[in-house]
């Protein structure tokens, strides 16, 4: 279950040595800007409110600070990191425990997520948020058709939200 955290890092208790270890500047671990589900940085959806268009230049994904830049035609640039065709071409698998520290956007119109996602199906959205529901985090697991709406006063923007799917 999610917790918000307050300043220092959060203390985990793995189960096992960790598989992976993100490191958001390894180029061998990570891809920036590209992936099947999303040729040619698109398609955007406005009927959902996603106007981002993936870019591959790495400042927009590696310096551990999100980067969105508005664009002449209303959308946005933006990165996007994936495993997906990456050197190291790291799975979550069965068993795994995946954990994660996130700070909230406190402006509307960014929607931050970790999902796991295999080869178009398998999708697992360990969380996304919309600030435009400022205390919801959404948990969906759309292999197996569930979900959660986490509320929570803690979940606010610019809050730091620690995150643990096992």
């Amino acid at each position: 279950m999610p917790t918000a955290g307050g300043g220092g890092l959060p203390v985990f208790t793995p189960r096992r040595a960790p598989v992976l270890t993100a490191d958001f500047t390894s180029t061998a671990q990570w891809v920036a800007g590209r992936s099947w589900a999303y040729p040619d940085g698109g398609p955007v959806n406005p009927g959902d409110n996603k106007l981002d268009h993936l870019v591959e230049d790495p400042s927009y994904s590696r310096s551990g600070t999100f980067r969105a830049t508005r664009r002449p035609d209303g959308n946005w640039d933006t990165g996007l990191l994936t495993t997906e065709g990456s050197d190291q071409g790291f799975t979550v698998r069965t068993g795994d425990v995946l954990e994660a520290r996130v700070r909230l956007p406190t402006e509307t119109g960014a929607w931050p997520a970790i999902w796991t996602w295999r080869d178009g199906g398998q999708e697992i959205d360990v969380f996304e948020y919309h600030p435009d529901n400022p205390d919801l985090l959404e948990l969906s697991n759309h292999v197996r058709e569930a979900h959660r709406y986490h509320r929570d006063p803690a979940v606010r923007p610019g809050a730091w939200v620690d995150l643990r799917v096992e």
